[in-house]
């Protein structure tokens, strides 16, 4: 599938009894210009041409009974340690991947630590699957698409080439363009627009029309983060930024400027805003549960929006994920965060942590 790939080519084996499945996909694209300049090198291994009967089979029924039938260990086998002995004078040895529903989620983050290896061998099962001897053997890892089933891995083996081949250097032509691209930060990708300006009465955002190139990337960056936070939950809430970067966020979407926290005697006024400005909160953000109801339309006056009301009654990590993904998608409202008089200390300072992150040195 590869022209004269290059000593230092990165190769990828696919394990499949349909090998024409893997070669027509790179004809073209990407990967098929890499394969052709010789930055990476394809081929396909069909475990057929290493079965030991006449009919060439590559499967049998289930021990334990069940329905469909599962891929044998002898021709897998043989298959591996054809392809070891090939590799034998490689080191390190191939990473030895099987595409499966069982397997670990695949994510950007493991497509960029795949890059790390020389040679990937993907193994496509078929069938109702693979016998567990043979996975036990010769498999360093499973990975997987999705939670649904595809009718075989080759499927999944092009998406994991695709997604590997693009961070390989050269390959992209703009080694930049893949630290751009969703997952990479850890945010998807913000929206993208091309010429003309306008077009059925829709702009192009006049930011990006600006040539200010440090306004363009702070609009990008908002964007994705946004975007992220409405469209992918569990990204952002896995998702840190620095804290010098947020110090550079427009100031509606600096938490730090609409959180406050409620204690429930005046005697705890002062360790609250202690604490407070321990994580930079300003001693004004500290407020009296007496005096709640007047300062909730305050702050509705300032932030313009009424404000949410948190009551705290133990430390919730993923409640505090996700109130911090409401709170940066709603920049025009405060966050009131309630704390009892037993051990508010202890419930303040794990929530501003998680909030706002560690507390000022």
């Amino acid at each position: 599938m590869t022209a004269a790939a290059s000593p230092t080519a990165k190769r990828f084996t696919v394990v499949t009894i349909h090998p024409e499945m893997i070669e027509s996909p790179f004809a073209a694209g990407v990967v098929g210009r890499a394969a052709t300049a010789g930055l990476i090198s394809l081929s396909a291994v069909n475990p057929r041409d290493f079965t030991d009967d006449k009919h060439r089979r590559v499967d049998d029924i289930p021990y334990g009974g069940g329905p469909g039938m599962v891929m044998k260990y002898q021709p897998l086998a043989a298959t591996m340690r054809h392809l070891q002995a090939a590799d034998a004078a490689s080191s390190p040895p191939a990473r030895r991947i099987l595409l499966s529903p069982s397997g670990t989620p695949f994510s950007q983050a493991r497509a960029r630590a795949l890059t790390q290896h020389d040679h990937l061998i993907l193994v496509c099962g078929r069938y109702e699957g693979i016998d567990q001897r043979f996975i036990d053997n010769f498999i360093d890892e499973e990975l997987s698409l999705g939670d649904y089933v595809l009718s075989g891995g080759e499927l999944a083996a092009m998406v994991v080439i695709d997604a590997v081949a693009r961070l390989l250097p050269g390959v992209l032509g703009d080694d930049a363009s893949s630290d751009d691209e969703s997952f990479s930060a850890g945010l998807l990708e913000y929206p993208q627009y091309t010429r003309p300006p306008l077009i059925d009465d829709l702009p192009v955002p006049e930011v990006l029309q600006s040539g200010h190139h440090g306004q363009v990337s702070a609009w990008r960056h908002e964007q994705a983060m946004r975007r992220t936070a409405t469209r992918r939950p569990e990204l952002w809430r896995a998702f840190r930024e620095p804290a010098a970067a947020v110090k550079k966020w427009p100031p509606g979407l600096r938490l730090a400027e609409r959180l406050y926290l409620c204690v429930a005697t005046p005697a705890d006024l002062a360790l609250g805003q202690e604490i407070g400005a321990s994580f930079g909160l300003p001693a004004s953000h500290v407020l009296l549960k007496a005096d709640l109801a007047a300062d909730l339309a305050r702050l509705t006056s300032l932030h313009g929006d009424e404000p949410a009301v948190h009551e705290l009654t133990h430390h919730d990590a993923a409640a505090l994920a996700e109130l911090g993904r409401q709170a940066f998608l709603r920049p025009s409202q405060a966050v009131v965060l309630t704390l009892p008089a037993a051990s508010f200390a202890t419930l303040a300072v794990l929530a501003l942590g998680h909030l706002l992150g560690p507390p000022n040195p």
